[in-house]
C-alpha cells in the first residue's frame, strides 16, 4: 500500500481501501450518524476532485451528495465464483499469522526483530499451497521472517495424544466412561491417525465417531535442536514453528527497522504525507561539550549494511548529512536512539516543494495551539 511494489499496486490498494471505507460509511450512517458523516466529508474531497477532473470532458457528471445521509444505500453485490475459496485462503493465512505472533509473544520477541525461518506444519497440501502461494508475502511480512517453509508431516514437529470429549461421551457411556477414557488415552499414534482418517474407532467395545475424541498435538522440537532455539504454537489444526536463534545479521536487520520507524515518526511530526518528496540524512548527535561527535560504529554499520532495506522502506537512501546539497532546506531534525547509540536524523527538501510547505504549516499550527 505504501508503494513498495510500484505505483500501480499502490494505486490499486488505495482504491480498494477507499471503496471499502466509502461503502462501510454509507451502510453504518443510520446507526452511527455523526462519525460516519465526519468520515464521509473526508472521503468526499476525493470524490469532488475526481468529479472536477471528469467535468473537463464532455460526459455529464452526477453531483456528489453533500452529506452521507443523502446517499443511496450501496447495492447488494452478488458473490463471485471463487469468493469462498479466497475467504478460506485468507482465513488460513490469518490462522498462521496469529499462531506466529503467539510464538513471538511467548518468547518476548518483538515484531521488529526478524527471525531466520518459519515452518508451517499441516497435513493438507491445499492448505500449504495457500500459504506458499500469493499470500506468502503477507505471511513473511507479518511474521518478519527471512524464510517461509512448509511441512506436511505433523509427526516431524508434534507428538499426538488422544483425549475423550467428556461432555459428549458422559451421557453415552455412563458408568463405562472411566474405562473408555483410559483406553482412549492409551491409543497409539497409528490408532489416532486412523481415527482422523476414517472418523471412527472402536475402543473398549464402543464405537466412537467424529468429535467424540479430541486429538491433541503437542510441539516436539526436532532432533538436535535445543528447546530454546525453536518454539511453536497452533490452533489444533495448523502448527507454526519458529526459529528463534538470534545471529548478528538478524539483530542488524531488527535495528534497521528501528531506524525506519524513527524517520517515519519524524516525517509525521513534521506534518509530511506519503507523497511529499524529501531527502533523508544522518549525522552525529552533539556531544556533551557542544562539539560534534562521531557517528557510532553501530549506526554507521546499519546505515551501510542495511542501505538497500532502508531505501526500500523509506523510498530514498539515507545519506550522511555532509553530502546534502546547499540548496536543500532542512525541515526537521531530531536526536534519535537506536541500539543504545544516538544520532541526528535530518529531513530536507527542495525549496518551494510541497514538503517545505507542509512542514511550515505544521509549525504554524503548533504555534497557534
Amino acid at each position: 500500500m505504501q508503494g513498495g511494489k510500484g505505483r500501480a499496486d499502490c494505486a490499486a490498494c488505495l482504491t480498494t481501501l477507499f471503496q471499502v471505507l466509502l461503502t462501510v460509511t454509507k451502510v453504518m450512517a443510520p446507526f452511527t450518524p455523526f462519525i460516519c458523516e465526519a468520515m464521509y466529508q473526508n472521503l468526499r474531497r476525493s470524490l469532488v476532485a475526481a468529479q472536477q477532473q471528469q467535468q473537463n470532458g464532455t460526459a455529464a457528471v452526477e453531483a456528489v451528495p453533500a452529506s452521507v445521509h443523502w446517499c443511496d444505500m450501496p447495492p447488494v453485490v452478488q458473490e463471485h465464483e471463487g469468493d469462498a475459496r479466497i475467504q478460506a485462503s485468507v482465513n488460513r493465512m490469518q490462522a498462521v499469522i496469529e499462531a506466529g505472533r503467539l510464538v513471538r509473544e511467548k518468547n518476548n520477541r518483538g515484531l521488529k526483530q526478524p527471525v531466520r525461518k518459519v515452518t508451517v506444519v499441516h497435513p493438507d497440501p491445499d492448505f500449504l499451497a495457500d500459504i506458499t502461494g500469493e499470500l506468502s508475502e503477507y505471511v513473511i511480512g507479518e511474521l518478519n521472517t527471512l524464510e517461509l517453509d512448509t511441512c506436511s508431516d505433523m509427526l516431524a514437529y508434534a507428538e499426538l495424544a488422544a483425549q475423550p470429549e467428556w461432555q459428549l461421551l458422559g451421557k453415552k457411556l455412563g458408568k463405562d466412561m472411566g474405562k473408555v477414557a483410559a483406553a482412549v488415552k492409551a491409543l497409539s499414534v497409528d490408532d489416532i491417525l486412523g481415527y482422523e482418517k476414517s472418523g471412527s474407532i472402536t475402543v473398549a467395545g464402543y464405537e466412537l465417531g467424529p468429535g467424540e475424541i479430541k486429538v491433541v498435538r503437542n510441539f516436539k522440537p526436532p532432533a538436535g535442536v535445543a528447546p530454546g532455539d525453536v518454539d511453536a504454537a497452533g490452533d489444533g489444526e495448523v502448527l507454526v514453528v519458529m526459529d528463534l536463534v538470534q545471529q548478528e545479521d538478524l539483530v542488524a536487520q531488527g535495528l534497521a527497522r528501528e531506524v525506519v520507524n524513527r524517520y517515519q515518526r519524524l516525517r509525521k511530526k513534521a506534518g509530511l504525507t506519503v507523497t511529499d518528496v524529501v531527502d533523508l540524512y544522518f549525522a552525529p548527535a552533539a556531544a556533551a561539550d557542544g562539539q560534534a561527535a562521531a557517528v557510532g560504529e553501530l549506526i554507521s554499520k546499519i546505515m551501510s549494511a542495511q542501505s538497500a532495506y532502508l531505501k526500500e522502506s523509506l523510498g530514498v537512501s539515507v545519506l550522511e548529512l555532509s553530502t546534502k546539497p546547499e540548496d536543500r532546506v532542512v525541515i526537521a531534525e531530531e536526536v534519535q536512539s537506536v541500539g543504545g547509540e544516538e544520532f541526528m536524523a535530518v529531513i530536507a527538501a527542495a525549496p518551494g516543494s510541497s514538503a517545505v510547505t507542509a512542514a511550515a504549516k505544521a509549525v504554524q499550527n503548533m504555534s497557534v495551539n
